[in-house]
């Protein structure tokens, strides 16, 4: 910068693009930088203004030219030149002294703080320092085939259990690892659930004792594609332990008579049964089952009677059926 255009004055701005936003800038001291000449080159520094001047910054003790003897000086760069506080001082013997103990002093921090490091970086190569682990061609199913492995730290690990994943602590400072079982990991690869409804009335056609398989019309969910609602059966995508719950709820207008629904697994098991009349034409049911299936099985409703067909008319879509994997089994 040309000096000639010191001192600053005024600061200006291009426009501001909002009309309500404004700004504000405040022009603190100017900071020189670089290197310069001193005025007479044939001599040595005669203060610390002179060498902060040829570009020196930086605190610490420098050699200046002082009633033409050569004197060791404190500087500190810290101050500005130009004000009151003096940039140079002599140093004595005792500020010498002291200079020593403080560099002393750091030193032995600095050393301190090496052998710290070094001994972090020793503990460290001490826990590297063990036997490489070897490769499995199948998931760890406890503790010794971890150590195996090359896990070497005592803590709580996954272990592939008989159809799930199971949590165990294993003690690592033996020789042969000590296992303690702590329970099953809640893993699933995906999850799988469905709720179904019927909204019109559903006819049961026949004499006698008759029976079909409940379809349904509205699908609320099905994650896992596993239902299918028109045919009413549920083709199970994973294997492991389900949920269902039935509601059934209808009025049937014709001669009072006795219901039931069944649960049925691949068109042969009744697995869960719930029996009922109607009072006074309506009739209300309720069933929930647990059930361990096996990939690809299947799972319907029956609606049966025993006295005949009829028109069952739904009450405020009350007739529904849902179902979700509780726990997915698998190996």
């Amino acid at each position: 910068m040309d000096k000639s255009s010191l001192p600053i004055t005024r600061l200006n701005f291009g426009r501001i693009l909002a009309p309500p936003s404004s700004g504000r800038y405040v022009l603190g001291r100017l900071e020189c930088h670089g290197l310069q000449m001193i005025s007479s080159v044939k001599r040595l520094p005669t203060s610390c203004q002179d060498v902060w001047r040829t570009g020196y910054t930086t605190s610490g003790l420098y050699s200046i030219l002082r009633s033409e003897i050569s004197e060791t000086v404190f500087c500190d760069m810290t101050q500005v030149p130009g004000e009151e506080k003096a940039l140079s001082s002599f140093v004595s013997t005792e500020q010498f002294e002291s200079i020593d103990e403080k560099l002393a002093r750091d030193l032995r921090e600095l050393f301190n703080g090496h052998q710290r490091q070094n001994e972090e970086i020793a503990e460290l190569r001490r826990r590297s320092d063990r036997p490489a682990g070897k490769s499995l061609t199948r998931m760890p199913a406890n503790c010794h085939d971890l150590k195996t492995m090359g896990h070497a730290l005592s803590g709580i690990y996954p272990v592939k259990g008989d159809d799930n994943i199971d949590m165990v602590y294993c003690n690592m400072t033996s020789g042969a690892p000590r296992e303690t079982w702590i329970g099953k990991a809640d893993v699933a690869s995906s999850l799988v659930y469905f709720y179904v409804l019927r909204k019109s009335p559903f006819y049961l056609e026949g004499r006698g004792n008759v029976q079909s398989i409940l379809p349904f019309e509205i699908t609320r969910s099905n994650q896992g594609g596993g239902m299918d609602a028109k045919k009413g059966v549920f083709t199970v995508p994973k294997s492991g332990t389900y949920v269902f719950r039935f509601s059934f709820g209808a009025i049937k207008r014709e001669k009072p008579q006795h219901v039931s629904v069944t649960l049925v697994l691949n068109d042969v098991e009744d697995v869960a049964s719930i029996y009922g009349s109607d009072h006074q034409g309506f009739f209300s049911l309720s069933l929930q089952s647990i059930l361990n299936l096996r990939r690809k099985d299947k799972i319907h409703l029956v609606l049966q009677s025993a006295s005949g067909g009829g028109n069952y008319e739904d009450i405020d879509m009350t007739t529904h059926f849902s179902g979700f994997l509780l726990d997915e089994q698998l190996f």
